[in-house]
C-alpha cells in the first residue's frame, strides 16, 4: 500500500520513501551523513529501533543510487550494525565514530567530561567498532554537537584524524582551536 509500511498493522506512513526515491533521480552531487546512535527517548529506554528499521532502507536506497555516505556510529551499537549485514563497500561509505554512547541530553556532552573518561570512551568506542565492523572509523563526529578544544586534543593524542567536526562555527577544513589534526 502506497504510503504505508509493509506491516498491515501499522498507522506508520512511510511517504518519506517517494521523497527520498525522487530526490535520488536528481542529478546532482550528493554526501549523505547518518548518526547511527540509540533512539532518542526520555524515559530512559535504550531501544535500536532506528537502526534495525531506519537504518537498512535509507543504507539501501543510497547503495541503490551509488550515492555515498558517511556512517557515525557510536560504540553502544555497532553490534546491531553489524548484525545488519550492511555491505560497507570503502569507495561508497566512510565509516566515522560518534563516540561510545548518545544518552539524551548533558550526559553525552564531551565537553563536559574529564580527560581520563573522553579518553577511555574513545578508545573503547574505537575498538568496538572496529571489531564489530572489521573497520577502522576514520572520522569523528561528537555526540551532541559537543566538541571542545580538550575533547580535540585528547582524540590528537590518541592519533585520531578529525575529518568532519560539525558545528555551527567550524566547517570542514578549518582549524578548531586546540588540535592540529583537523582536515
Amino acid at each position: 500500500m502506497h504510503g504505508m509500511r509493509d506491516c498491515p498493522r501499522s498507522t506508520v506512513s512511510t511517504d518519506w520513501r517517494d521523497n527520498l526515491k525522487a530526490l535520488a533521480r536528481q542529478d546532482f552531487k550528493v554526501s549523505i551523513s547518518i548518526d547511527v546512535e540509540r533512539d532518542y527517548r526520555l524515559d530512559g529506554r535504550i531501544t535500536t529501533r532506528g537502526v534495525d528499521e531506519g537504518l537498512p532502507v535509507y543504507f539501501d536506497l543510497l547503495r541503490s543510487h551509488r550515492i555515498p555516505c558517511d556512517l557515525f556510529v557510536s560504540g553502544e551499537v555497532a553490534s546491531e550494525v553489524a548484525s545488519l549485514g550492511l555491505s560497507l563497500n570503502q569507495s561508497l561509505v566512510a565509516l566515522g565514530c560518534h563516540g561510545f554512547n548518545h544518552p539524551a541530553g548533558p550526559a553525552s556532552y564531551l565537553s563536559r567530561k574529564s580527560d581520563h573518561v573522553l579518553k577511555r570512551e574513545l578508545e573503547t568506542a574505537t575498538s568496538i567498532i572496529r571489531s564489530r565492523l572489521d573497520r577502522m572509523p576514520s572520522h569523528f563526529r561528537a555526540p551532541n554537537f559537543s566538541i571542545s578544544p580538550r575533547a580535540l586534543s585528547v582524540l590528537d593524542a590518541l592519533g585520531r584524524s578529525i575529518h568532519i567536526i560539525p558545528t555551527l562555527a567550524v566547517r570542514r577544513g578549518q582549524d578548531l582551536p586546540g588540535s592540529s589534526r583537523c582536515r
